[in-house]
């Protein structure tokens, strides 16, 4: 059931395959078979109906394809897991074997298969040159993959609180070497000087 609750009723199904995600095809053939009986709190009758008579209109052939690449995601997914790799790593990885670069959101989608099936086969080619490289391969290339840390959340005594808004109470906007000398004073970064009442 987990399965038709993906659709969640957003899903925009198409007779004709390439436009449908893969998802579709993995449907367990009973819930096809007797579609009355199936009950779930996310998609309506309606929209499981619209499923089966979709699963209905494709090819064996079709079916067999958008199996397979439900495997490839699969596989692809592990294989990205497995070598401790984000999706943004991974994405500028294949930018080094494949020529070109996938963004973090390209990554998950495809892993989750939230794409159409023509999208995802086009992707596919890209994606496999990252499968088949060896874990040595990996290794040696190198991620650049820029860094943005986040600041650490500031801790104010009391005191200090008290001081910054005093600083602050007549006079809200203060150049930048008055916050350096504000944050000096206090013992403070200047950024937190610059944002007293944000460090709560």
């Amino acid at each position: 059931m987990e399965l038709l609750d993906n659709f969640g009723g957003n899903e925009v199904l198409r007779t004709d395959c390439e436009y449908t995600s893969p998802n579709i095809a993995q449907m367990p053939r009973v819930i096809i078979a007797s579609a009355d009986d199936v009950q779930s709190n996310r998609v309506s009758k309606q929209l499981l109906n619209t499923i089966v008579e979709t699963i209905a209109s494709f090819s064996h052939q079709e079916i067999e394809s958008m199996m397979d690449m439900t495997q490839f995601s699969t596989h692809f997914k592990q294989e990205r897991t497995r070598r401790g790799l984000t999706q943004l790593e991974t994405g500028k990885l294949i930018c080094d074997v494949a020529n070109r670069q996938f963004s973090q959101t390209t990554i998950s989608r495809f892993e989750e298969m939230k794409m159409p099936f023509l999208n995802m086969s086009k992707l596919q080619s890209k994606l496999q040159a990252f499968t088949d490289l060896t874990d040595e391969q990996v290794h040696n290339i190198s991620i650049s993959v820029p860094s943005h840390p986040r600041r650490r959340r500031a801790k104010l005594s009391k005191e200090q609180i008290d001081q910054l808004e005093e600083f602050y109470k007549d006079r809200r906007h203060r150049d930048s070497k008055e916050m350096k000398d504000i944050g000096l004073m206090l013992q403070l970064d200047t950024y937190v000087g610059a944002h007293p009442l944000k460090t709560r």
